[in-house]
């Protein structure tokens, strides 16, 4: 297979008072799993929507093979064999169509054009080629809405490569995956570079998750490159780390004694109605800063939440008067707070709801009317 070069040569972008990309330099070529990684704001994502044709107002080159090209447009990008999938998988995908038409999306849109019929069964063998090349077992005629997260994502992949592709770029895939999800993304991952001589770009800030499946790392601090290099077996999250701050982990976070005063809030032997939660106690004191750590599905947002009394407990006691909180009651609980969990919890509320059923609207009434005929719906 022959080798493509993807790269930038000196591209800047700037926002409203923020210079977010300067003078970046940057090369990936195909047969690559190449890890992009950084701090919050580094301009990891600003560079890969470049290459995305998302950034369209950036200065500087961007060259393919030493040619330079314009990528202003998404459809720029997606011709150049260039895909990106955002962490936020729901947003690209029509929920009430099935897996079958999600996948074939793109061609089904730009194949409409003129056409009044849709033949549904050559669309859901061409999807079910596509998955089974990807080795991924999903029923083509499943609504996508009745899909895990982690089948969700593969189904966006498999629409990328259904299309041509030739660099990938997967922006903090693993974030809300469990480790068994996680595993099944890097056997895709392996696979798309073995087989299908992609280059994957990985945008993650799970370093031990570069350790293991990314060839080189790139670090990017304030808009800038600061680093490229080679994942060997020394390379160690601490150095990663070090580089992304610009300066050792005890410098950037310097840790201060604090004074440990009475419990604040406790809670005892509290037990959810719908048994995800059981007979769990905990207590924080004043001044304590207390984690809460477990695996996707370990109920760790449901402890959070009934903690601060938002979803009424089936019973349990707080400490701030040591009176029991009954299931049927909800009370206030001054002091104890939480933030929106990304990922899984509160995914679907924070989405353009309108915008997606307008253009789910959109899709259905045109397959509606090709399908007219009498010819079966996938």
């Amino acid at each position: 297979m022959d080798k493509l070069t993807l790269g930038t040569r000196n591209v800047s972008i700037e926002f409203p008072g923020v210079k977010a990309l300067t003078d970046v330099n940057f090369e990936v070529s195909t047969g690559e799993i190449r890890a992009l990684v950084g701090a919050n704001g580094a301009g990891k994502s600003t560079l890969m929507k470049v290459f995305a044709g998302a950034n369209p107002d950036y200065t500087g080159e961007v060259y393919l093979n030493d040619k330079v090209v314009e990528l202003r447009t998404p459809m720029a990008a997606k011709k150049l064999g260039i895909q990106i999938v955002y962490q936020e998988v729901d947003m690209a995908l029509v929920p009430t169509l099935s897996v079958a038409e999600n996948v074939m999306l793109n061609d089904m849109v730009m194949s409409a054009k003129g056409k009044p019929l849709m033949n549904w069964a050559q669309l859901r063998t061409d999807a079910k080629r596509v998955l089974e090349r990807l080795h991924i077992d999903v029923n083509v005629r499943t609504l996508v809405q009745d899909l895990s997260l982690a089948q969700k994502q593969m189904v966006l992949i498999a629409r990328a490569i259904a299309n041509e592709c030739n660099f990938l770029i997967l922006d903090e895939p693993t974030a809300p995956l469990s480790d068994t999800e996680t595993a099944e993304l890097f056997r895709l991952v392996k696979h798309l570079q073995e087989t299908e001589n992609i280059a994957i770009i990985f945008i993650s800030h799970r370093i031990h998750e570069i350790l293991q499946i990314c060839e080189k790392y790139t670090v990017m601090r304030n808009g800038v490159i600061v680093d490229t290099s080679p994942v060997t077996k020394e390379t160690t999250s601490r150095e990663i780390v070090e580089k992304m701050l610009g300066r050792t982990f005890e410098e950037q976070f310097h840790k201060e004694k604090a004074k440990i005063g009475e419990k604040a809030f406790e809670v005892r032997n509290l037990s959810g109605a719908d048994g995800k939660v059981e007979d769990v106690s905990f207590y924080v004191r004043k001044g304590e800063i207390v984690g809460i750590a477990g695996l996707v599905g370990a109920g760790k947002s449901e402890r959070r939440i009934r903690a601060h009394l938002r979803q009424r407990p089936a019973g349990g006691a707080r400490a701030e008067d040591r009176q029991p909180v009954s299931g049927g009651e909800k009370r206030n609980c001054a002091g104890a707070r939480g933030a929106p969990q990304g990922g899984r919890s509160g995914q679907r509320e924070r989405h353009p709801q309108p915008l997606r059923r307008g253009a789910e609207q959109v899709l259905q009434r045109r397959f509606r009317q090709q399908s007219q005929d009498g010819k079966e719906r996938a």
